[in-house]
């Protein structure tokens, strides 16, 4: 079996060789006369590939008889009677291959043989739909003459038999497929199903897809056409008699060609084409030269030099290497191949010159296109022996001219020599009468050569060159039918010079495509009616991307009668849309894009025109769709700018919306996630977020509480908010915490108490701190005797006390004069620092720890709430509990937390608050130095001791500065953390979003910062110190003004008071100056919770043992608490983000869980000081015998 099909498309020959493949092999005998009697084995035959699949024929035996026209293409046939029943020979030509078997048919043939009219065998194909039920075969020229000689001079008699293909070349097969990945192969297109490939059927007697046999029972051909082809050819394929193998269809293939491939001696036909295949070319393939004719290796990854020996394949017809990557020159070998036909080695990196000659004289199509080729066209070329009809040098480096080739006159039909360095002088092309298609594009030719081009030219193109002059005419080009001459420099003004080009000889015929766009003619835009008129053949005229300007001739003076497309766009067109262009029937396009042309203030449409909005046109830059204008009662569409009609027809396609910004030109944008829109307009804002810059142009969806809270639109803040971020409260309303609350009409009376609990709070702290630590008892008029004879109470020394010293310290509770707290508290400090501590009286024991307790108890009180008003700020709690929190933040509470805008709207003004808060400190000095006079002058006209008011006057004032210190540093922080508006720019505060940050004067703001942030830390931090290197007449003064900031801890922790005031510091960065919805926020302030336990836990840094458990207690409380929050948080981010109120139950949960948390804890502290502050009447109750105890009150350790 031998292909023979020169010059064939790869794919139709497929499509030949699959039909053919489809039919089970079929051979026959000569049984007589003797003397060319042979088996089957011995004569070469192919099978019909239209007759449907050949069914198996054993035992037919009939009389050859010869066709009597030879050709049997008579219908009916002359010798038909003859004929049926036997065997019908016939040569090929004349007719059909499915006309001779519809004839043999007729004539009730048994069988049909077709003697090649040409050397070899080639496949018998045909699209009949017939199916004939009986064998039709080819067999070569020399056989088959001898055939019919012998049949027209006595008997031939043939039988036909089927023979089954060894089991070695079965077995080969199936380890082919199993190495391509066979077992998920999927039919293609052209196969609707994969039928055999398995074992225990042979491909020469049942369908094996893509198998065909040898009439003696070999594998013929292999063509794999299925889908999830992959794997790599086998390392080994023994099939001697294999004469096609084909892989295609973009098979995934990895590795290169084996070297069995030298071993298929009588291989005609290798299509590994679009395999993915890489390496070189083995070179085991030169021993294929006296078999291979057809070579296909194109779109792979093949690489290396183009080896010598395919110069040994001389009976190639077809060598298929393009789009690879072979590199180096092409071989002069190739010469030697004078029966190659196709040469296609496009899209490599082959460079050097070209070195083929016409010594390939069967050659016809030459491609060698997308190289690195350089030097000139070879003069070699003009032989009178090439027959070349198609050369394709484009995309080289090739320069020079093109080379007159007269010899080529009879044969070149298509010339390409686009992209490369060619240039004048342009040969004489008049006589290559064949010449249809002409390319020069993209090289430095400076004038059209139109007294070089033929009569026969219907194509040509000359686009990006260097073209400058429009020509008159184009000579003898009349039956030209594109003329491209497009991206070069022409600038042409008269009209007329453009309407001539070309002339038009006849009315059958003349130029249809006519591309001028992407130059720089200018004058009067008239020049387009004048080449309608004059070219009335005109199918697609194209002069966008130049300089025509003015207006078009109202009307055209004929009707052109092909026109479809006209394209002026990217002009200096101006007036209005001409009429005349909804008048032409056979106009489907027209475009005027990008022209000034007038348009309607009104945004009409002239007359004529309509609007079509079920074919809307897409807008990718600007994001919208306009309707397509079409000419009324006409198929015509006008391409216009949308600013034409003031874009009063568009709309914003999905997901955008207009612009504000821009009110003369549509634009639009697209709408940011929660947002919704529709139609081009914004129709809904999700809750809990605020838009930025406006709710008009919302390019930003800022999270925000109390934005939005109903998820309307227009956009509204929640009751009692206004302005950015809905962050400032209306009249009527004042800010607590986040919230705006209402105004209460009980507003006087709120404000009255709270002026009462401050005067009772310090006249408290005033009574209690003298008590406790620095007032000296008055001397009472008990005579000595009496005093004498009281019993000493002594402490019994406890485990942990010193039980060798020697002395009792005798302490009278009302001595005269004495500082009794005063001296037990030098003692205690002496001998704690020798770990020594004497026995005491049990009062003064008593006394000096209930002044412990107080102090520890009010600085962890302070601690704690304080710290949980900052952790807190994310949870919107209810008016009650929240206003609670604030009073722990007495300087929120004076600016902002009893309402004091209710009285007056100015005190709304943040920088109002600011003042207020920032004043605090020096209200309370001055309200300290104002009650201590009037004090002072009071206990002067009772006549009482003065020696304690002072120390309890200024000791109360440095305990309020204490207090504030955390919400002062809080405050002068935050006027420092600004963020910039994305939008404009400027600079707001961070905690009130509605605040410029100039708003406040920088000086202010620095001198806030120093004064109180850093001058109130170095003050307590200078007396504290002080205190610790004093004598104990200066201590015992300082701590009667000091000591409740460390009295409450051991003598060697005393400085862990400066700790916990550089933790309200650290706690009002953290929390002012990083984002409250930062995860980093909430690590930090869990982590310094953490220390601060670790560290009470293991120093116990308290005079009183369980104080510090009370300390731990509160930062368990405080992390608990502040989980809380984070998850409520948490909630409303899912709540908002859903838009609905799912999570409301979570809220209540968060809520019931936060208020039972406070409460026990505030219970706690509460009975605590009670306890310890109660008479010793109270104190001695069972009752608070127990309370004690459970706190550690009456631990004996202490």
């Amino acid at each position: 079996m031998r292909v023979s099909l020169p010059g064939g498309p790869p794919l139709l020959l497929i499509a030949v060789i699959l039909a053919c493949l489809m039919h089970a092999t079929l051979g026959f005998d000569v049984l007589s006369p003797i003397e060319i009697a042979t088996p089957g084995s011995e004569i070469q035959s192919t099978s019909a590939s239209f007759s449907g699949p050949t069914p198996a024929y054993p035992g037919i035996r009939a009389k050859l008889v010869v066709a009597d026209d030879l050709e049997g293409c008579s219908n009916p046939l002359n010798n038909a009677a003859a004929v049926s029943g036997n065997i019908l020979i016939v040569m090929r030509g004349l007719c059909y291959f499915e006309d001779k078997a519809d004839n043999a048919a007729a004539a009730n043939a048994s069988g049909l043989i077709i003697v090649n009219s040409f050397p070899g065998l080639e496949l018998i194909g045909g699209t009949t739909g017939n199916t004939f039920n009986f064998p039709i075969l080819m067999i070569n020229t020399t056989f088959g003459t001898m055939l019919i000689d012998y049949a027209r001079n006595g008997d031939v008699m043939l039988e036909f038999k089927q023979l089954p293909a060894p089991q070695n070349e079965i077995d080969e097969l199936l380890r082919f497929k199993d190495a391509l990945g066979g077992a998920n192969w999927r039919p293609s297109t052209d196969s609707p199903s994969i039928v055999g490939w398995t074992p225990g059927t042979n491909p020469c007697l049942t369908l094996w897809t893509g198998v065909a046999c040898h009439d003696f029972g070999s594998i013929s051909a292999v063509v794999v056409t299925n889908q999830n082809v992959e794997g790599r050819l086998p390392p080994t394929l023994h099939l001697p008699h294999l004469v096609i193998l084909s892989v295609t269809l973009e098979p995934k293939l990895v590795g290169s060609i084996p070297n069995w491939v030298g071993n298929l001696t009588e291989l005609n036909l290798l299509d590994l084409s679009s395999c993915a295949l890489s390496g070189s070319l083995p070179s085991s393939m030169s021993s294929l030269r006296v078999s291979l004719t057809q070579l296909d290796l194109y779109n792979n990854a093949f690489s290396g030099t183009l080896p010598d020996w395919l110069g040994s394949l001389v009976l190639l017809q077809r060598l298929s290497l393009q789009q690879n990557q072979f590199e180096g020159t092409i071989p002069e070998s190739l010469n030697l191949l004078d029966s190659l036909g196709e040469l296609s080695l496009s899209n490599n990196k082959l460079w050097g010159t070209i070195p083929l000659t016409p010594a390939l004289y069967s050659l016809s199509t030459m491609d060698l296109s997308y190289n690195e080729l350089n030097g000139t066209i070879p003069d070699t070329w003009n032989d009178p022996s090439w027959a070349l009809v198609s050369l394709v040098l484009s995309s080289n480096y090739l320069e020079g001219s093109i080379p007159a080739l007269p010899e080529l006159n009879i044969s070149l039909v298509t010339l390409q020599v686009d992209g490369n360095r060619l240039s004048e002088p342009f040969p004489d092309m008049t006589t290559m009468s064949l010449l249809t298609s002409l390319d020069l594009s993209f090289n430095l030719f400076v004038e059209v050569p139109v007294e070089s081009l033929p009569s026969s030219l219907k194509f040509l193109y000359m686009s990006n060159n260097k073209l400058w002059t429009l020509p008159p005419s184009l000579a003898g080009a009349t039956n030209l039918l594109s003329l491209d001459l497009s991206h070069n420099s022409l600038n042409g003004t008269d009209i007329e010079t453009i309407g001539r080009l070309p002339y038009v000889t006849d009315n059958s015929g003349g130029l249809i495509r006519y591309d001028l766009s992407y130059n720089s003619i200018t004058g009067i835009n008239n020049a387009t009616i004048l080449l309608l008129d004059s070219v009335p053949s005109l199918i697609s005229l194209d002069l966008s991307h130049n300089k025509l300007s003015g207006q078009l001739y109202p009307q055209v003076a004929g009707t052109p009668r092909f026109v479809s497309s006209i394209d002026l766009s990217y002009n200096e067109l101006t007036g209005t849309l001409p009429v005349v262009f909804s008048r032409i029937p056979t106009l489907r396009t027209i475009d005027f894009s990008n022209n000034p042309m007038e348009h309607s203030d009104e945004g009409l449409l002239p007359v004529g025109y309509q609007s079509n909005k079920d074919l809307m046109v897409l807008n990718v830059t600007g994001n919208f769709s306009c309707p397509s204008i079409v000419a009324q009662n006409l198929p015509t569409t006008i391409v216009l700018d949308a600013k034409y009609y003031e874009f009063k027809l568009c709309t914003c396609n999905d997901g955008h919306r207009k612009s504000p910004d821009n009110s003369k030109y549509l634009a639009c944008i697209k709408c940011v996630e929660g947002v919704e829109c529709e139609g081009g307009n914004v129709t809904g804002l999700m809750r809990g977020l605020y838009p930025l810059p406006s709710q008009e142009n919302p390019l930003m969806m800022v999270a925000c509480s109390e934005c939005n809270p109903e998820g309307k639109f227009p956009f509204e803040c929640a009751e009692g908010h206004l302005d950015r971020m809905c962050a400032r409260c209306a009249p009527g309303f004042f800010k607590q915490g986040r919230r705006c609350a209402s105004c209460s009409p009980l507003g006087p009376l709120l404000l009255a108490g709270a002026v009462v609990l401050v005067l009772a709070a310090f006249i408290f702290f005033a009574v209690a701190f003298s008590r406790s630590n620095s007032c000296i008892s008055i001397q009472t008029h008990e005579d000595d005797d009496k005093r004498k004879s009281r019993t000493k109470e002594r402490v019994p020394d406890s485990p942990s006390m010193d039980r060798s010293a020697g002395q009792d310290i005798e302490l009278s509770s009302s001595s005269s004069s004495v500082d009794i707290d005063a001296t037990v508290l030098d003692k205690m400090e002496q001998q704690s620092s020798t770990n020594r501590i004497r026995s005491m009286r049990i009062e003064d024991y008593a006394r000096a720890m209930a002044t412990f307790r107080s102090e520890a108890l009010i600085g962890i009180a302070i601690n704690y709430y304080q710290t949980l008003s900052v952790l807190s700020k994310r949870l919107s709690l209810p008016f009650s509990l929240g206003l609670l929190l604030q009073i722990s933040d007495f300087a929120n509470v004076t600016a902002s937390g009893f309402g004091l805008e209710c009285f007056d709207s100015r005190l709304g003004n943040y920088q109002a608050q600011y003042i207020i808060t920032i004043l605090q400190p020096i209200g309370a000095l001055l309200a300290g130095t104002v009650v201590y006079f009037l004090g002072k002058l009071i206990l002067m006209v009772l006549r009482r001791e003065l020696d304690w008011w002072k120390p309890t006057c200024w000791r109360t004032v440095l305990f309020i500065l204490n207090f504030l210190y955390f919400p002062l540093v809080t405050v002068s922080i935050a006027v420092f953390n600004c963020t910039a508006d994305p939008f404009s720019g400027e600079l707001y505060m961070a905690n009130q979003p509605y605040v410029l940050c100039s708003d406040i004067p920088l000086a202010l703001r620095i001198v806030v910062i120093i004064v109180y942030a850093v001058g109130i830390f170095v003050a307590f931090t200078g007396l504290l110190v002080r205190y610790q290197h004093s004598q104990v007449s200066v201590r015992r003064e300082l701590r009667k003004y000091f000591g409740f900031f460390f009295l409450q801890y051991k003598p060697l922790w005393s400085y862990l008071a400066l700790v916990v005031l550089a933790r309200r510091v650290l706690f009002a960065l953290m929390n002012t100056l990083v984002d409250e919805r930062s995860v980093i926020l909430y690590a930090a302030n869990m982590v310094v919770l953490l220390l601060s336990i670790m560290l009470c836990l293991f120093s116990r840094p308290y005079r009183i043992y369980t104080d510090n458990y009370l300390d731990i207690l509160s930062n368990i409380v405080l992390m608990v608490t502040y989980s809380l929050t984070y998850t409520e948080s948490a909630t409303n981010a899912l709540s908002r983000l859903s838009n609905q109120q799912a999570w409301a139950l979570g809220d209540v949960a968060t809520y019931l869980l936060y208020i039972v948390v406070q409460v026990i804890w505030g219970l706690t502290l509460a009975v605590t000081f009670i306890v310890v502050k109660a008479p010793r009447r109270v104190r001695g109750s069972a009752l608070a015998n127990s309370v004690l105890t459970l706190l550690g009150a009456n631990d004996p350790r202490h």
